[in-house]
């Protein structure tokens, strides 16, 4: 499977980077804060290296621009990362991007960052495990996947995502069941209004973490919701007051909508009954 994961992403880049261009200022500026945005927009992100000897890396985390924060996007987050220097034997069968040997990328926020205009700046922390300092220009680009080449040839390349929280590598497995069930539904003209109950199902042996969990869900599609906090578009948090999910337990909150059932991602993942 790791291998399938490493062969798409070299498919990825032929299909975009190959004789690509990029056009940084028309093309990725929707990242980047705004005088009618001046808080900005947090932007889930992907990121793959492969070092001039071979090696691979994979890491992920949160970045941000902000006024107040970072004119460029730079990292909120330390960027979990694994790479295939991190062996692992399983089933008798050596496997690199071993998850329990994940590592922090970046020790501080702004340690990484890319310019308005497309310059990079990389301050790895794991300097030990084969990341260096770079600096180095976007050079090819898509609306959401950027690349360049820092001056030893070591090739870097950058999945966006507007509000995605990306699954914390070498995080505990999500052990959570998802269910919806009509409560109640009405005509409003010829439209069909669903009010929605939302359950979530702890089915592991251990409490999930309120802290860990993000929900997410397409706004422009739900009139309104309850017991849920706003993070962001399309982004939500449980509330304060539900610290966790103990085994065998739910919590439940709802929506109203005119779609019988809307598609629910944790973590990214959707787990939709």
């Amino acid at each position: 499977m790791k291998y399938i994961i490493l062969i798409t992403l070299f498919i990825i880049y032929n299909i975009y980077f190959v004789n690509g261009q990029c056009d940084f200022s028309k093309i990725v500026q929707k990242y980047y804060a705004s005088p009618s945005a001046p808080s900005g927009f947090i932007v889930g992100m992907r990121v793959v290296i492969t070092k001039n000897n071979g090696d691979i890396y994979y890491l992920s985390g949160k970045s941000l621009s902000a006024q107040s924060f970072s004119t460029g996007l730079a990292n909120v987050d330390a960027f979990i990362g694994v790479s295939t220097r991190d062996n692992a034997c399983l089933n008798g069968v050596s496997q690199p991007f071993e998850a329990t040997a994940a590592k922090i990328t970046f020790f501080d926020a702004r340690s990484f960052t890319i310019s308005p205009t497309g310059f990079v700046t990389f301050y790895a922390s794991q300097t030990g495990n084969g990341l260096e300092p770079a600096l180095f220009n976007i050079t090819t680009c898509t609306s959401n996947i950027l690349h360049g080449l820092d001056d030893k040839g070591n090739s870097y390349t950058f999945y966006l995502q507007l509000g995605e929280y990306p699954n914390r590598i070498g995080g505990k497995c999500l052990t959570l069941s998802v269910s919806q069930k009509i409560m109640s539904n009405w005509m409003e003209g010829p439209t069909n209004v669903y009010q929605t109950n939302v359950n979530f199902t702890n089915t592991g042996t251990s409490p999930v973490q309120s802290q860990d969990l993000v929900v997410s869900f397409d706004e422009s599609k739900v009139r309104n919701y309850w017991g849920l906090d706003k993070i962001s578009t399309n982004n939500f948090k449980l509330p304060a007051y539900q610290t966790a999910i103990q085994p065998n337990q739910q919590y439940s909150w709802g929506y109203v909508s005119t779609t019988a059932n809307i598609d629910i991602k944790i973590n990214g993942l959707s787990l939709n009954a």
